[in-house]
């Protein structure tokens, strides 16, 4: 028992003094001289290729008064706050912290640095804003898209279908994510979701400014005969789309 009386005892003692947080109506309010981010705009627009990066954001808060108080900065994006610690005081009425972001540069976006003051409101002059431009991208393309135009509905089994697309991107393969393709019934109705094809690995040998994609789909005898549209599409890693590209696949008995 003397031993958790001794250990709670200096718990008490060592505890942190809190009382400089607690909202008192009686404290000066804080008036703000200058707040500043180095840098407060990030262009990475001219870039080649996209990729995450780490920066490292110094804001700076000077004080006309009161000459000491306890700060914390927020940090948020799209209002969304994921960075909340302590402001540490640099020297007189100057505060100043580093703070690493990992950004990635394809993303356009904005940061929104917070200064608040526990014991009294601030204003809007203890607000800054990192504003990042991302790498710029064209639309990927489509070159050429092909599937059977006629196919006949087995007697028994499953009969495959192939489908295949070839895409480029302005600024490099690395640019291109994915190509879908989806399709349409002679009664305007939709089959299915969204098929996405798949890359074919080795065709970079032979074709290096463009990618092939495929895949297969199956009839079976439970089929009944229609005309459908085919349409595809490709989406960059910025999720820009290409032009659809169509074409028509008969299915006969």
């Amino acid at each position: 028992m003397k031993t958790n009386v001794l250990i709670l005892f200096f718990a008490l003692l060592f505890l942190p003094h809190c009382a400089d947080l607690t909202p008192s109506g009686s404290a000066d309010p804080v008036d703000i001289e200058s707040i500043t981010l180095e840098p407060d705009y990030i262009d990475f627009s001219s870039l080649p290729v996209t990729s995450d990066t780490t920066m490292t954001i110094t804001l700076e808060l000077l004080l006309k008064k009161p000459a000491d108080r306890s700060l914390l900065l927020n940090v948020s994006r799209n209002q969304t706050t994921f960075v909340s610690r302590a402001l540490p005081v640099f020297e007189d009425r100057r505060y100043r912290t580093t703070l690493p972001l990992t950004l990635n540069t394809l993303q356009t976006t904005s940061y929104l640095f917070a200064v608040v003051d526990p014991l009294s409101a601030l204003s809007d002059a203890a607000r800054a804003e990192l504003r990042i431009q991302g790498v710029t991208l064209d639309p990927p393309v489509l070159l050429d898209v092909s599937n059977d135009e006629t196919v006949q509905i087995p007697d028994s089994g499953t009969q495959r279908i192939r489908f295949e697309a070839r895409a480029t991107h302005p600024q490099g393969l690395n640019f291109l994510s994915r190509v879908d393709l989806f399709l349409i019934d002679q009664e305007g109705i939709r089959l299915g979701d969204l098929f996405e094809l798949s890359p074919v690995d080795d065709d970079e040998q032979n074709a290096p400014e463009s990618r092939l994609y495929t895949t297969f789909l199956e009839i079976n005898e439970n089929n009944q005969p229609d005309v459908v549209d085919v349409f595809y599409f490709a989406t960059g890693v910025d999720g820009q789309k290409s032009d659809t590209l169509q074409t028509v696949l008969n299915i006969i008995e």
